[in-house]
This record gives structure tokens, C-alpha cells and sequence, in this order.
């Protein structure tokens, strides 16, 4: 009766924690797609308002967002996912990126609008960018383990 008692306690165990861990699972990816589109999301709109700006400054803005989201493609998410590391050169781009936003000294009352957006959109894509690089160096949040093992 008790080796059938364990039976049926090791069976249900294992089925918390496979059920545990498909959960965390499905959660730690649906964050990092989450985290992916907003991040991608604030360079293609820092792409977009820089349409409005002078050209030379327009130029700038675009080129660096162009960079910053090839740098993250092609070097930050394989690091990410290869050796746990944020890359070096997609946070110069991405300074580089904010430093020219910051330089751009609207001369209009439209300039002045788009600058504001383009403020906003890079004070989120640095948000994304933290909260990547934090989740990088903790490795899973606490909550997560905690649903993992019971």
C-alpha cells in the first residue's frame, strides 16, 4: 500500500513539474518575443519620425537606427542565446542612436512634435534594452523558480 502511495505521489510530482516548467517555459518566451517586438518596435518608429526631420539629421537618425537593428540581428540575439552576453557594439550603436535624437534641435512647431516622439521612442527602446540585459545577468526571475519547483 505505501510503494503504491509513493507511486501515485512521484507520478503526480512529476507531472507538477513538467506542467511547472512548461509553464515558466511558455512564459519566459512569450516575455522575450514581447520584449523583441517592443524593442524592434521603438527602432522602426524612430526610423519613421526621423521622415519628418531635415534631411541631413533625418540621414543620421535612420542610418543609426539601420545599424542598431542590423548589430542586434546579426550579433546581439545569437550572443544572447550562445553565451549569455549583451553585445558591446549594439550599446554603442544604440548611444550613438540616442546622442543624435538628443543633438536634434527642432526649428518648428511639427520638428518640435517629432522630436518629443522621438524622445519617447528612445527612452522605451532603452528600456528594452535594459530589461534584456537584466534578464541576461539574472538569468530566470525568482518567480519563475518558484512555480518551477513547488
Amino acid at each position: 500500500m505505501e510503494t503504491a502511495l509513493w507511486g501515485v505521489l512521484s507520478v503526480a510530482l512529476a507531472v507538477a513539474f513538467a506542467l511547472g516548467g512548461f509553464a515558466v517555459a511558455r512564459r519566459l518566451v512569450s516575455f522575450d518575443l514581447r520584449e523583441a517586438q517592443g524593442e524592434a518596435g521603438g527602432v522602426e518608429g524612430i526610423h519613421r519620425v526621423a521622415e519628418g526631420f531635415p534631411e541631413a539629421e533625418r540621414r543620421e537618425v535612420q542610418d543609426l537606427a539601420g545599424s542598431y537593428a542590423r548589430i542586434v540581428v546579426e550579433e546581439g540575439w545569437p550572443m544572447m542565446r550562445e553565451e549569455g552576453r549583451i553585445s558591446g557594439r549594439a550599446g554603442t550603436k544604440a548611444d550613438e542612436l540616442r546622442r543624435s535624437v538628443v543633438a536634434f534641435e527642432p526649428r518648428t512647431g511639427r520638428e518640435d512634435a517629432l522630436y518629443s516622439r522621438a524622445l519617447a521612442l528612445v527612452g522605451s527602446l532603452d528600456e528594452y534594452r535594459e530589461q534584456r540585459s537584466l534578464e541576461v545577468r539574472e538569468g530566470i526571475p525568482s518567480i519563475h523558480w518558484v512555480v518551477l519547483i513547488p
